[in-house]
């Protein structure tokens, strides 16, 4: 019987600014949580664009520039009017031949930027173009299965899932060691889910914080961006399968 209404009262009023107390420490742990979260994300996209920047660099330097180069020396040559015209001939064919390869290669430096079948004939087609590509230069057998889906996604939904299955066709290519490659993507109880699994080396996914994988991080940063969860299952030795869930609902393209 020691504790009087009066004492309640205090305790009511001291166990409420308690509470918000907390509340706010919660919070403000939330948003250093969050800002920190930011600012490693900001760093690694910087990361990625500077990686892009520099293969790109890469390829105008040591391809086409070279390529142009030597275009242009030999354009000198055949201005001085001096060469017989059976070497005159020789000549052009070699430019000609030399400009062909710098049309194909500057082809493929686009495609791999953005391929234009991705805006023309959609993301089954351009996985499927890429699969064949991955199979005739690589020998890596990639399937690609689509069920449930009977009209385009939204073009936000397209590049951000080509994307995603781009970067792990690629980790596949340049990590796993994989022969084989399954892509699915479908369409089930309002949920876009994409599966992509190889029977590569696979690696220990708790050592991704260490390792820094930026390609990884793209991928969840752009399930992340479309409302979607990243899942990865993978053991050393045994393959690597992920998992994108993404909500979707279908809707008119003018909604």
């Amino acid at each position: 019987g020691f504790f009087t209404e009066t004492h309640v009262q205090w305790s009511g009023a001291l166990a409420g600014q308690a509470a918000v107390a907390i509340q706010n420490a919660w919070l403000f742990e939330q948003i250093r949580t969050a800002n920190e979260r930011l600012q490693s994300l900001s760093r690694k996209l910087v990361e990625v664009q500077e990686s892009e920047r520099r293969y790109i660099a890469r390829e105008l330097h040591d391809e086409a520039s070279q390529a142009l180069t030597s275009l242009m020396l030999d354009l000198h040559v055949l201005e001085k009017g001096d060469q017989p015209p059976e070497l005159v001939l020789i000549k052009a064919l070699e430019m000609e031949n030399t400009l062909k390869n710098v049309l194909e290669n500057l082809h493929h430096l686009a495609r791999d930027l953005r391929p234009a079948t991705l805006d023309h004939l959609g993301l089954e087609a351009t996985l499927r173009q890429t699969a064949q590509t991955i199979q005739e230069n690589y020998g890596i057998q990639v399937k690609i299965q689509l069920t449930g889906i009977e009209e385009r996604l939204p073009d936000n939904f397209e590049t951000a899932i080509y994307r995603i299955a781009r970067e792990a066709l690629n980790n596949a290519i340049r990590h796993a060691n994989a022969t084989i490659v399954d892509v699915i993507l479908s369409l089930r109880d309002d949920n876009l889910i994409l599966v992509i699994e190889d029977d590569g080396d696979g690696f220990d996914p708790r050592s991704l914080s260490n390792t820094g994988r930026l390609g990884l991080f793209g991928m969840q940063e752009r399930a992340e961006m479309l409302g979607g969860t990243l899942f990865i299952d993978s053991e050393e030795g045994k393959g690597t399968t992920l998992v994108i869930e993404v909500p979707y609902v279908n809707q008119d393209s003018d909604r």
